[in-house]
């Protein structure tokens, strides 16, 4: 997995992510103006306003005004990575949802967010998670979350639900990097719960290329990295063309339902893909309420 072309990405874009596009509601030291309010002592000599202090026509201390600013605050970020055995099958895949996940992940650190990772699996642990943070070093921990979280089991989105329900505290992004082969009745109320709670929800469907369009004829070998086991699957075959059919019309419904509740889709089949994540990362940070 790279990371240069997602700090390459950041550089060409910068003009997107500058601090104190949002801000908070407390007075801190931040750079977008609040108000004015008396001296006190303290306070920063350098933040008194003269002009707004004379037009009070007294010149005593206690009548001194001071300018104040409203503190820069950054986002809670919600990042949910599919971690069952679908996810590690191929090589491909796998890699290419490690690189979305952190190129997101990536992103909350570039615009200072607080963070935390989830990934479920039917594993015995299950559901694991980091804690809420933000920072250079929370991102090393969340990248190496990522990248050595073992894909295994079957998924178990009721589990995943009621875990979200009791970590989730404060309304902010969420994004999922998933290959849909879950229930889709259980993923569709997670994303209609959260969305009316207020989130910014986006979904990342990874796919390989020949899972949208196999070739016609042939065989596709797929291998899971941890047991070397492998399947072949004959693509001229009347079953597995039904069974192409079939991934193709899910990912079609999952596009409609997401729709439905303003949840945002994106097919990840490429590196390049992961990109419009990000982009939308910073197109929606910028409407949560802080």
């Amino acid at each position: 997995m790279r990371a240069s072309g997602v700090r390459e990405f950041f550089r060409r874009q910068s003009a997107l992510f500058v601090s104190g596009e949002r801000p908070g509601r407390r007075k801190g030291l931040g750079t977008e103006f609040h108000g004015f309010k008396a001296f006190e002592y303290g306070d920063d000599a350098r933040r008194i306003d003269w002009t707004a202090t004379l037009r009070t026509g007294v010149l005593t201390k206690a009548e001194l005004l001071v300018r104040t600013y409203a503190e820069e605050v950054g986002v809670p970020a919600y990042l949910i990575l599919d971690s069952t055995g679908s996810m590690g099958y191929s090589e491909a895949k796998r890699s290419l949802s490690a690189y979305t996940a952190s190129a997101i992940a990536y992103s909350a650190l570039y615009n200072s967010d607080r963070l935390m990772l989830v990934t479920f699996s039917g594993s015995g642990d299950g559901i694991r998670t980091t804690k809420m943070r933000r920072g250079r070093q929370h991102f090393h921990r969340v990248l190496r979350e990522i990248c050595l979280t073992q894909r295994v089991g079957d998924h178990r989105m009721r589990d995943l639900e009621r875990r979200l329900r009791a970590l989730v505290k404060k309304r902010g992004l969420m994004y999922f990097v998933t290959d849909g082969f879950f229930e889709l009745a259980d993923f569709a109320r997670i994303i209609r719960l959260f969305s009316r709670l207020g989130f910014h929800v986006g979904v990342a469907l990874v796919c390989e290329a020949w899972e949208l369009d196999p070739p016609p004829m042939g065989f596709v070998v797929l291998r899971d990295p941890e047991s070397e086991e492998t399947i072949s699957l004959d693509t001229s075959s009347s079953s597995v063309r039904e069974l192409f059919d079939q991934i193709r019309r899910r990912r079609e419904d999952i596009a409609r339902d997401l729709g439905k509740f303003g949840a945002r889709f994106f097919e990840v089949k490429e590196e390049a893909d992961a990109m419009k994540v990000v982009s939308h990362y910073a197109e929606s940070r910028i409407l949560v309420k802080p």
